[in-house]
């Protein structure tokens, strides 16, 4: 990229339709853009009027990991990461981002955790949680060939322990140190990235990968490496924040996943379908389950609006409601895809 090339916002092209990008502007909450105080040095860095982005040597421009195109148009700036969408394929990612990847994953856990990373892992086990994922290792059992399970992104190890309990084989892969050594202490953990891990091609029945694909530094490399270690005809079950959902229009910069330092990446149901496409993978079926009509963290974003103060039953009975809609419209909270890898 030149010197002098500017980002600039698409006239009528947003993350959603009323996505989050309109709906700060709405809400009073989009910090304003102008091309005539900030532009992209060949570093990647912005520079405005008011000096350059902080710590520049520990941040690093990136183009469309999903196209390879490096014509990134500007949709709002957060906590000082900027949020920017391919022209050419509509992918939303942030740029500059951090280099430090591994260490930004070991920080994602001490935040969301409290520190007690150990508290977290039993929590994470709590009994109701684990009949859910009992269910979910239980209905791959269709798949079951070699008998191997792969959970690439496997935090403490609740999954890999729901499916052992109903025949699996499980195997888990994670780059973050203090769940990796938990995890590892009841089941065969890799500590680190998947390309690195030692396993043998087509060695899978299943991999699964949930709430890891928007913390990576490359999708379309991890898909790969997933696509090579599954068996053909094998299950590729992921799962991702849904950047076209009602949830994030109504949010807007407050939606919990824009966070730049560890969502580098937020994907819609239109650019998962390419990435996985273009990787080889057939999409057996799609769900958008969930909605949130306020931020139950209630980040000073979501304050904006009128539904700010949770309302108890009102809040949870209109989710309910609004749940089927969002299903049907494939604008729900979460998005699942089962993919099977072509034999």
């Amino acid at each position: 990229m030149s010197e002098d090339l500017q980002y600039s916002r698409e006239p009528d092209h947003t993350i959603l339709e009323s996505d989050c990008h309109r709906a700060a502007q709405n809400y009073d909450i989009h910090q304003q853009y102008s091309p005539a105080t900030e532009s992209l040095r060949k570093d990647g860095m912005l520079v405005s009027l008011l000096g350059t982005s902080p710590c520049p040597a520990s941040w690093e421009h990136i183009a469309c990991d999903l196209c390879g195109a490096d014509d990134p148009a500007f949709l709002f700036e957060k906590d000082t990461f900027h949020y920017v969408r391919c022209r050419r394929c509509e992918l939303v990612y942030v740029t500059p981002r951090l280099r430090d990847h591994v260490q930004q994953q070991d920080s994602f856990y001490n935040i969301v955790t409290n520190g007690n990373v150990e508290a977290a892992a039993e929590w994470d086990r709590r009994p109701r949680r684990m009949r859910s994922l009992t269910r979910v290792a239980r209905d791959y059992l269709t798949y079951k060939q070699t008998g191997a399970l792969l959970d690439v992104g496997c935090s403490f190890g609740a999954f890999l322990e729901a499916a052992e309990s109903v025949g699996w084989k499980a195997y888990g892969v994670e780059v973050a140190s203090k769940p990796a050594s938990i995890a590892g202490r009841h089941h065969d953990i890799f500590c680190g990235s998947l390309s690195d891990a030692p396993y043998e091609p087509s060695s899978f029945d299943v991999v699964r990968l949930n709430n890891v694909i928007e913390h990576v530094l490359s999708p379309r490399a991890l898909v790969s490496d997933i696509k090579r270690v599954l068996r053909p005809g094998g299950l590729f079950a992921i799962s991702t924040p849904n950047v076209e959902s009602f949830t994030a229009a109504l949010q807007g910069m407050g939606w919990r996943y824009v966070q730049g330092g560890h969502h580098i990446y937020l994907f819609g149901l239109r650019t998962m379908g390419r990435l996985l496409k273009t990787e080889g993978f057939k999409i057996l079926w799609i769900s958008t389950p969930g909605i949130r009509l306020i931020d139950k963290n209630g980040s000073r974003e979501t304050r904006h609006f009128s539904l700010r103060k949770p309302t108890g039953r009102a809040v949870k009975w209109a989710e309910r409601t609004l749940d089927l809609a969002a299903r049907i419209a494939l604008r729900g909270h979460r998005l699942r895809i089962g993919a099977e890898k072509a034999a």
